[in-house]
């Protein structure tokens, strides 16, 4: 056990080893009546006792003395000193009418923060933390023990119980508590009222933000840690969001953080009920956020899975040009359609369809991106019957096949423009006309010309060997000369 230092109202040693704390503070304590000092930084302790003892006064009268507890945890070795000194046959020490029994009261009572001012305790907390030194009235010496056990090692500073105030020996003292039947933690003067309301002030005004922020801090921890597929994530948040709106619980034990920061705004009793509206739909308003995201991912996946089937489709379709055709052709329109049932695609277009994280919108976009991909490949196929078209010739000049029109120019196949790009590439010295109430002559190439003139001389000579068989005949006697 500690053996303590014990003096006498004057600070004279009276019992015990001498103090290694400094005699001007010993004898300002004591001359003070200051009930209780605790300094766990600087490592000291002093208490207010009333005893007898024969080692001042043989007599025994009642006198008034302090104990003195120094090194690590001061005030634990002050307790167990006072303990070791109640069974010294050479002290009394009174328990009984007694003006501030703090140690007896110390040993006995638990610590508290005496149901204060949520707001007011993060006000002193910082203060304390910011250096100000703070005093405040309390109603009696008992709550001012609950308190200050409840304080000391949750702020780091001195604290004092002294039933005259802010006295000159507590000038360094971080919180001094004064016992006069106050209302507890009123501030005993301006420096402490200031200190307390404007950091409260401020922290009220902030109230609403940081719990705003941690309901939103809880909602993305939970997305962050959530492992499952984006579609099943998408659903979990939107019954969140359902229940966040309805003010029903939320639907998964994982979400406890956000039901407890939910709470935290339902009941914080500092927020008023419009606060409390406003904040519950930023929760909202996050989770419908999240949601769009979570939604991208659930589209990615979903065009992903549909490209990959497309692509299947596509090889799987026939070599043949115009069997591959008319196959591009019928997936084309199950995905212009959204056909969920048959086919190649069905089963993928039903998934998407049914998916809650896909609005109608979001659907065409998916389908649109494998109408493209089958649009590419259908006009692999245009360039491949266009290439037939192209290398068939006639007698040696370029020219088309007299059944073009019927093979190629079927309905869904070749457009007009593909005809037309065909026949202008067969027949270069042929330009398609501009629209327009005439028509504007093509050019005429010397190949034409040597062509077209080839053509008449071999029809004058028909011509010529015509008349002369006719003549030879007789057929047309009377009509030729």
């Amino acid at each position: 056990m500690a053996v303590l230092s014990v003096v006498d109202s004057e600070g004279q040693l009276v019992d015990g080893p001498p103090t290694t704390l400094d005699a001007a503070t010993v004898t300002a304590v004591t001359a003070d009546g200051v009930e209780l000092v605790v300094d766990p930084t600087a490592g000291w302790a002093m208490v207010y006792l009333k005893a007898r003892t024969a080692l001042v006064d043989r007599a025994n009268r009642v006198a008034f003395y302090h104990a003195i507890a120094t090194g690590d945890a001061p005030m634990d070795s002050l307790l167990s000193g006072l303990e070791m000194l109640r069974g010294d046959e050479q002290w009394d020490i009174l328990t009984g009418d007694v003006h501030a029994d703090v140690a007896r009261e110390w040993a006995e009572l638990d610590p508290s923060d005496l149901a204060w001012d949520r707001l007011a305790r993060r006000a002193f907390r910082e203060a304390v933390g910011d250096g100000e030194r703070l005093t405040f009235a309390m109603a009696d010496h008992a709550d001012a023990v609950r308190a200050m056990k409840h304080f000391l090692g949750r702020v780091e500073t001195s604290f004092a119980i002294c039933s005259y105030g802010r006295t000159e020996a507590l000038e360094e003292v971080g919180v001094v508590m004064v016992p006069d039947r106050s209302a507890n933690f009123t501030a005993h003067d301006d420096e402490t009222a200031e200190a307390i309301g404007r950091r409260r002030a401020r922290l009220r005004a902030e109230l609403p933000e940081r719990l705003g922020a941690q309901f939103e801090a809880t909602i993305t921890t939970f997305i962050e840690d959530a492992e499952v597929p984006p579609v099943r994530l998408y659903e979990t948040l939107e019954r969140l969001r359902q229940a966040l709106h309805d003010g029903t619980a939320v639907p998964e034990a994982a979400m406890d953080e956000i039901a407890a920061a939910r709470t935290a705004i339902e009941d914080d009793p500092y927020l008023t009920d419009a606060e409390r509206r406003t904040l519950i739909r930023r929760g909202i308003a996050h989770v419908v956020d999240a949601q769009g995201t979570v939604a991208e991912r659930v589209e990615t996946a979903h065009r992903h899975r549909l490209l990959e089937r497309v692509d299947r489709a596509i090889a799987e379709a026939p070599t043949e040009l115009e069997a591959r055709y008319d196959r591009l052709t019928r997936l084309r329109e199950q995905l212009l359609r959204g056909e969920a049932e048959g086919g190649p695609l069905g089963d993928v277009l039903a998934a998407t369809a049914a998916s809650s994280a896909v609005d109608p919108a979001t659907a065409r976009r998916i389908y649109a991106a494998g109408v493209r991909k089958v649009d590419a490949e259908r006009r692999r196929v245009v360039d491949g019957l266009r290439d037939q078209v192209l290398t068939e010739r006639v007698g040696g000049l370029p020219g088309l096949p007299q059944a073009f029109g019927d093979r190629y120019d079927a309905a869904g196949r070749l457009t007009r423009g593909d005809i037309e790009r065909a026949i202008v590439d067969a027949f270069p010295g042929l330009r398609r006309a501009e629209p327009s109430s005439r028509q504007v002559s093509p050019s005429v190439t010397r190949e034409d010309v040597l062509f077209l003139g080839g053509l008449v001389v071999l029809t004058s000579f028909a011509m010529v060997g015509v008349v002369a068989i006719v003549r030879e005949t007789g057929l047309l006697a009377g009509v030729l000369p």
